[in-house]
């Protein structure tokens, strides 16, 4: 599969993206945040919860930090999918 590139050359100021982005209208999605290391919160390093986005946003988007290796990312995003198959109530809970 080949991913069609969308690279952002410069940074955009937060005027830039609040004028950019206040066009649209909020979309509800379900978010899974994973970190690297289990912590106090959470046994898996992984946590569920609901958000409102103003972007264009697909069915399904990955947001992946600029210092992550490749590696971690597939690791994390293969801990994602096994969460979401053994336990599909972790998306519809969270969905209206």
């Amino acid at each position: 599969m080949k991913i069609q590139e969308n690279k952002t050359t410069r940074y955009k100021s937060k005027e830039e993206l609040l004028a950019h982005y206040k066009q649209h209208d909020p979309k509800h999605f379900v978010q899974l945040d994973h970190f690297n290391e289990p912590d106090v919160h959470s046994s898996t390093g992984m946590f569920g919860g609901d958000t409102w986005e103003l972007m264009h946003g697909s069915k399904v988007r990955v947001l992946i930090q600029d210092n992550v290796t490749p590696e971690e990312a597939i690791k994390m995003l293969e801990d994602q999918i096994e969460c979401i198959k053994e336990r599909p109530e972790s998306i519809t809970d969270y969905q209206l």
